[in-house]
């Protein structure tokens, strides 16, 4: 449960958080089920903090550090979390629909069986992150960064790869794509570099055309 006197020096701003954050590096942040939806917590830091089933859903967290924090099952949607800062961070089952995650660091979250529905994703880093079985219908990757991410089982349908950057150990076997909107990307040769079974889900999907960015 949520530590009281944590989420009071919380409410008293961010700054006075961070600041108390920066004076007990060692002390262990327990937020789990907090009820903060609409807040503002611009570079709110986080990190390693545990916030399994947490509620910040519509709230403001540009630039928050979540890096190595527990959110298993949190609720963030319809949140603002553009530049935040996810680096390994446990994130399964949560909910991240409608969110603003623009230029957002993931590399090496884990996010299992994750909501990201409608999600902007724009420009982010997923390098090494796992979306296993998680929901990124209609989501926007466009500009990702998606060097040995693992999407295995994942459903992008209607997700868009414009500039997406992938390379040989980017995992996409499994995938739900009915109705996949794939853009136009650079360097079309390495088509072939692409999972077996997603290569023949574009040709059936006549978007043979469709090209990538290797690294």
């Amino acid at each position: 449960m949520v530590n009281q006197k944590q989420l009071e020096i919380l409410k008293q701003g961010v700054n006075v958080w961070n600041e108390w954050r920066k004076m007990n590096p060692d002390v262990e942040i327990n937020l789990s089920n907090v009820k903060l939806p609409n807040s503002y917590l611009l570079n709110a830091n986080f990190s390693r903090a545990n916030l399994v089933n947490a509620n910040l859903a519509n709230s403001f967290l540009i630039k928050a550090d979540f890096s190595h924090a527990r959110l298993d099952n949190a609720q963030f949607m319809d949140a603002n979390l553009d530049s935040v800062n996810f680096n390994n961070a446990k994130l399964n089952k949560i909910n991240l629909t409608n969110t603003n995650l623009i230029n957002g660091n993931f590399l090496q979250a884990t996010l299992k069986n994750a909501n990201l529905k409608n999600a902007d994703l724009s420009y982010a880093n997923l390098s090494k992150s796992n979306f296993t079985q998680s929901i990124l219908e209609n989501a926007n990757l466009t500009g990702v960064i998606a060097f040995g991410t693992n999407f295995s089982y994942a459903n992008i349908t209607g997700i868009c790869f414009k500039e997406w950057k992938v390379n040989s150990e980017t995992n996409l076997d499994n995938v739900i794509n009915d109705n996949l909107d794939l853009k136009v990307i650079q360097n079309r040769n390495n088509h072939d570099r692409l999972p077996p079974d997603f290569r023949k889900k574009l040709v059936k999907e006549n978007l043979e055309t469709v090209e990538f960015i290797f690294d």
